[in-house]
């Protein structure tokens, strides 16, 4: 088993992905290594020289390990370069004095004013409110 390709997040300084040859498997049977790094750069720079190094030795010429650079998410679930949780199935998302909540679609905005926020279910008497005291 060898690395086929390191492939880099665009969207993050940290993740980044190793794609190992048909020969590795691990019990999904896949072949690929996600990797979270603080030294996301320095670890693939290591694993580069490595890889040269092997095959240098093995295969008596130099090949170059490729090194891609990709992103692994969509923008929307990237903010200020970190990993967001979306809204869940029929759920719209309420940022309120900067909580994020996610309310039920039947729930519509009536009013919010300072601290508070309401929010009243149509067709039924359900009603849900927010009120943020940051003391």
């Amino acid at each position: 088993a060898y690395i086929k390709e390191i492939k880099e997040d665009t969207g993050s300084d940290t993740d980044m992905k190793i794609v190992m040859n048909e020969n590795w498997s691990n019990e999904k049977n896949e072949n690929k290594l996600f990797l979270v790094s603080e030294n996301r750069n320095r670890l693939a720079d290591y694993l580069e020289v490595a890889w040269t190094t092997d095959c240098t030795w093995r295969l008596g010429h130099i090949h170059r390990l490729p090194r891609l650079k990709r992103s692994f998410r969509s923008a929307p679930f990237l903010k200020n370069g970190t990993l967001r949780v979306g809204p869940f199935q029929g759920c719209q998302e309420v940022i309120h004095q900067s909580y994020i909540f996610f309310v039920p679609d039947l729930f519509k905005a009536v009013n919010g004013f300072g601290t508070r926020r309401k929010f009243i279910a149509e067709g039924c008497e359900l009603s849900l409110e927010f009120e943020v005291n940051d003391a």
